[in-house]
């Protein structure tokens, strides 16, 4: 949400200016239109912010049918009353469609960046995907957990190809980045495990800045010890604190945290060789274990000494 205070003699057309620039700075930064300001006839409009009614009951059936809509609700699974009984059924789900997306919110309406620009991302490669909200805790309960659970992957959105996990947000922007988006929805499956390989431990090392700084900035001192003592020697290691603008986001709040919640990370490691890019993901969170419960979100990208 952004609020532009007004003075009493705005006119329209700076109004109509200022929403113009509001516009084109969310296309650019997620490469679609606001889902309020959409057309009518997009499946994915919310008419609501405009006060009419829902898009028509034949309009969402085709939209459904693209598997745009029409969120899954995993209170039909038998034992949905726990964590552990979360988890089969998130295994169900996942071996039982082609592709399925755990997000906050809907398509139609995501309820975080991360999966606002994974769904506007997943749209324009004409990606055809069930999606469950792990926020809807009446029809998904214990979701949420379930499937950081199943798939040993901290944090949501998380995207399932032909049972496996592809990866998260990161994962899925660098591929569409790189145009490999569509062709790797259309082949990843099986192939995840020939990914993965022995690394290589060569003897290589180079000059990093670590952050060191116990007292101000606790949470980066200790990713970065983590990391240098987990993945080193390190080849490249970057990390930029996000946190001052994330101020007053709901999730940080909700863990208690007010300072050093958000992150991102740019590793460059020996140990990530024949890895593919979930595995070198998995790997990071595995490093990070004891540091992951003060982090609200964390970007990341993981390079091989051949990918620096």
């Amino acid at each position: 949400v952004r609020v532009l205070p007004l003075p009493t003699d705005v006119t329209k057309e700076a109004l109509q200016a200022k929403w113009e620039e509001w516009i084109l700075e969310y296309r650019e930064a997620m490469g679609a239109t606001p889902i309020g300001n959409l057309p009518e006839t997009d499946p994915n409009a919310e008419l609501r912010w405009r006060g009419k009614a829902k898009v028509s009951r034949s309009s969402s059936i085709s939209a459904e049918s693209e598997g745009l809509l029409a969120p899954l609700l995993l209170t039909d699974a038998p034992a949905l009353t726990s964590v552990e009984g979360a988890v089969e059924a998130v295994q169900s789900v996942v071996k039982s469609h082609p592709i399925v997306f755990f997000m906050k919110g809907t398509p139609s309406m995501p309820l975080c960046g991360f999966s606002a620009r994974a769904v506007s991302q997943l749209k324009q490669v004409g990606a055809q995907y069930k999606a469950v909200n792990v926020l809807d805790v009446d029809g998904n309960p214990f979701v949420r957990e379930a499937v950081k659970a199943y798939s040993q992957w901290p944090t949501i959105p998380q995207l399932f190809v032909n049972g496996s996990l592809l990866g998260g947000s990161d994962i899925i922007n660098d591929l569409f980045q790189n145009r490999q988006l569509a062709e790797t929805l259309r082949r990843f499956g099986d192939e995840e495990a020939d990914a993965e390989g022995s690394a290589d431990d060569a003897d290589e090392s180079s000059e990093v800045a670590l952050v060191d700084d116990a007292k101000r900035r606790p949470t980066a001192t200790s990713i970065s010890k983590a990391i240098s003592e987990g993945l080193g020697p390190l080849l490249q290691f970057r990390l930029k604190d996000d946190s001052a603008q994330h101020s007053g986001d709901a999730g940080a709040l909700e863990m208690g945290l007010t300072s050093e919640s958000h992150f991102r990370l740019d590793i460059a490691s020996p140990k990530f060789r024949g890895l593919s890019p979930v595995k070198r993901q998995q790997l990071v969170f595995d490093v990070l274990k004891d540091v992951m419960p003060r982090i609200h979100a964390i970007s990341l990208v993981t390079r091989t000494p051949e990918e620096i």
